[in-house]
Parts: structure tokens; sequence; C-alpha cells
């Protein structure tokens, strides 16, 4: 680690069905900044988006099976099972801190969600914040504003001093 760079590097995962470079302009900014980042890829994706377009039904071939979509189904209601293996824990109070961010305008994971996420996580012990973005939609991150979601972010880092 180089002086100035600071000691807790910046992880960037990003959702299905899009490329880890899409966090390309997050990394600058936050390297500018002197955090560590990266932004790990899926499996068998290429270093780029055409690439992996390219290589679109390897990739299925490889890392894809038949099933039911179980893994889903257990995410999607973990929290209904004590015993689901997708289950949080929402009270450990041992993680970092947490910042959710939602737009108003979010059809994907709506406003009202991530608000109960929220509501879960703060009853724990550790660290939890919310941000919303007025007029903001799902793709707040890669959008013509993602500049103002990640300044949003850097404040926060900076009050939690990392």
């Amino acid at each position: 680690m180089t002086s100035g760079t600071k000691p807790n590097p910046v992880i960037f995962i990003h959702g299905l069905w899009i490329h880890s470079t899409a966090w390309q302009p997050w990394l600058e900014l936050f390297e500018s900044r002197g955090s560590e980042t990266s932004a790990p890829g899926w499996p068998g994706d290429a270093p780029t988006v055409a690439e992996t377009r390219e290589h679109a039904d390897a990739l299925h071939a490889e890392w894809t099976i038949p099933g039911p979509g179980r893994p889903l189904f257990e995410d999607a209601g973990a929290n209904f099972s004590r015993h689901s293996p997708a289950k949080v824990d929402t009270h450990n109070a041992e993680r970092g801190p947490l910042l959710l961010a939602s737009g108003t305008e979010d059809h994907t994971v709506p406003l009202k969600v991530t608000k109960e996420v929220f509501g879960m996580y703060s009853k724990g012990l550790a660290d939890t914040d919310f941000h919303v973005f007025e007029g903001r939609g799902h793709s707040l991150t890669i959008d013509g504003g993602w500049k103002d979601v990640a300044d949003v972010a850097l404040d926060w880092f900076a009050a939690k001093q990392f």
C-alpha cells in the first residue's frame, strides 16, 4: 500500500446482467481519492462487454445447468424461514457500516422494500444508514447522474472515517 492510500479497500459488486466495467468511473473516482478498489466480474466474464457477448453461448454452456429456480425462491423467502440457507443475520453487530440507497422511481427494488430492509438492519447494533435519491431509478449507479450517487457514498465513507 502506498502512502496516501486508505487502509480499507472498496469492492464494487455489480448485479445480474451488468458487466463489472460498469463500475469503471467509480473505480477511477475512488482511486483519485486514495482508495484501493476492485470490481470483480462474474465467473467466465471476459475483460470487456463486447468480448463477453462474443462468448455468450460458451459461457452459457460452461456455467449454467438446467434446474429449478430454487436459489431465487430461497433468497426471496429467506426471512420467512428460520432455517433458510439464504437467511441474513441483520443483527450481526460485527459487520461493518452499511449504507443502503434507493431511488424514488426504482421499480425493480422499490423504495418501500429498501426502507423495510433498512428497518431490519437498523434494529441491530452495527451502523446502518439510508439515503434516498429523489427521481432516480434502479440504475442510479450507472446512469447520467452516477456522480451524485458516488459523491454521497464518498461523503458517507469520509463520515465513517474510511
